[in-house]
């Protein structure tokens, strides 16, 4: 939608099916609309970054989450197919490639907005909600009859807001307005069909919700949290984790875990309160967004060494003056109106960033 107000909640980039160098597409969300933009071409040219572009015919409709996979070739398919899952209101849209973009598969999947999908195997699709459920979708290539198969509901008394996974420990995190849960071997959750319990492993209970959530690549024993008011990034020692996790529990409920018990140490991040505000990492960078356009970026090489006194951003980006635009004689950028970037995308490559706002505006950042 052409105005100031539309919020942009993610942005994901395609992976390259091959496994080779990145190729800059990266897909956004926002209101009714999913874009593909070519980060390259929006450097490089005058024309238009926009590669494609799907406008859902509910107007009303909101796509909040996106995210990405490669199903791989199978007996009867000779090729990879790259699917883009987008959560919205209450519906899964199962997109197929950029050369065919369209949705090939649209299903009921929640009673409320879909706050995170995350896939943790090529075909297995996790989704969380604001109607207190977390559900496990089986995915299947677009040509073939079932696209999507429900496998596990899990249900968890609280509103959803991301989640994240570690390959190392094999651990689904989930964040909402709670706390943090944590689940061992998630994969096994397919088994479970319907649980009306909160089946979570653990609990890191905290005052305010966590919103930003991510487990840290280039330090996979790390997971950052943003715990809403706090003024800081909190890294998670992930084998103080387990170690907490592995302790005999004489009650039959979730271990309840004290995040300062698991704390490895404090990224100093910004005042004021601006809930909504998630993290992105990608090899040795970990990045958030905030208030006044700015966007910090922590560097992770060595976060053990790092103090347990909270440590200053390496870097900030500062929003960049741009000129306003004008349809039919009227300005559509409110210059008086603060610019709050609700989440940045990383490329692999790490060539680019790109911030989603609250105001309708993507600023794509170039690595000089």
């Amino acid at each position: 939608p052409f105005d100031n107000s539309t919020n942009i909640w993610s942005a994901a980039f395609m992976p390259n099916p091959s496994g080779s160098e990145g190729n800059g597409y990266v897909a956004t969300c926002g209101a009714n609309m999913v874009c593909i933009i070519d980060c390259k071409k929006s450097i490089e040219s005058d024309v238009s970054p926009v590669m494609a572009r799907y406008i859902d015919a509910n107007e009303d409709e909101e796509f909040a989450s996106l995210a990405w996979t490669v199903m791989p070739v199978t007996d009867t398919a000779d090729t990879e197919a790259l699917v883009l899952a987008v959560g919205g209101k209450s519906s899964i849209l199962l997109m197929s490639s950029l050369d065919e973009f369209h949705c090939y598969q649209r299903i009921a999947a929640h009673s409320d907005q879909i706050n995170a999908l995350l896939f943790i195997t090529n075909d297995l699709l996790f989704s969380a909600s604001y109607d207190e459920t977390i559900k496990l979708w089986k995915i299947s290539r677009p040509k073939e009859e079932t696209s999507i198969e429900l496998l596990t509901v899990i249900h968890m008394k609280d509103n959803l807001l991301s989640l994240s996974y570690s390959h190392k420990y094999d651990i689904l995190f989930a964040s909402g307005h709670k706390g943090l849960y944590l689940w061992p071997k998630p994969i096994h959750l397919a088994h479970l069909r319907d649980s009306q319990q909160n089946s979570f492993s653990a609990q890191i209970k905290t005052k305010s919700l966590i919103d930003g959530l991510i487990v840290i690549p280039g330090d996979e024993d790390s997971i950052a949290v943003r715990v809403y008011a706090s003024k800081m990034i909190t890294i998670v020692d992930l084998k103080k984790v387990t170690e907490e996790m592995s302790k005999t529990n004489t009650k039959c409920e979730p271990k309840s875990i004290a995040l300062l018990k698991v704390t490895k140490t404090r990224l100093k991040s910004f005042d004021g309160f601006f809930p909504f505000i998630y993290l992105s990492a990608e090899n040795n960078l970990l990045v958030s967004g905030g208030p006044d356009g700015q966007i910090r970026l922590y560097l992770t090489d060595d976060l053990s060494a790092k103090s347990t006194a909270m440590t200053e951003a390496d870097r900030i980006l500062e929003w960049p003056l741009i000129e306003n635009i004008t349809k039919n004689n009227q300005t559509i950028i409110d210059d008086k109106k603060p610019v709050i970037v609700n989440t940045v995308a990383i490329s692999p490559d790490l060539q680019y960033l790109i911030a989603c706002t609250q105001m309708n505006l993507l600023c794509i950042w170039h690595k000089a």
